[in-house]
């Protein structure tokens, strides 16, 4: 006969952490087995469970190789050329907006 799979008291007890955080590891990394109404656990899957809850390492963000630089900078056109070309496209824009003939005022009259 097979070992007796684990309740999560048993793992509480075996491994030190609180039932219920076991059981939340257990199940993200795929390893609850859920019999019946109560969730268990096999003993035999504890060196499983802990490989899977080791952090990997993580890539080298610099390598020390160069890359091509395709900033705006590097290409001619500084952010102060394409603020002025920005506002030049504006100025043209906002040209024909304006009223020919100039507007007419009207004077308010108070009314009691």
């Amino acid at each position: 006969m097979g070992r007796m799979l684990w309740t999560m008291k048993d793992a509480e007890r075996e491994t030190g952490l609180p039932a219920a955080a076991f059981q939340k590891v257990a199940e993200e990394k795929g390893l609850l087995i859920r019999a019946g109404r109560y969730p268990r656990f096999d003993p035999d899957d504890l060196k499983e469970l802990w490989k899977r809850c080791q952090d990997r390492p993580k890539a080298r963000a610099y390598t020390g190789e160069k890359t091509p630089d395709n900033s705006a900078s590097s290409t001619g056109r500084s952010s102060v050329e394409r603020a002025r070309q920005a506002a030049k496209k504006l100025k043209q824009r906002s040209q024909n907006t304006s009223a020919t003939g100039g507007a007419q005022v009207v004077p308010l009259t108070k009314t009691s």
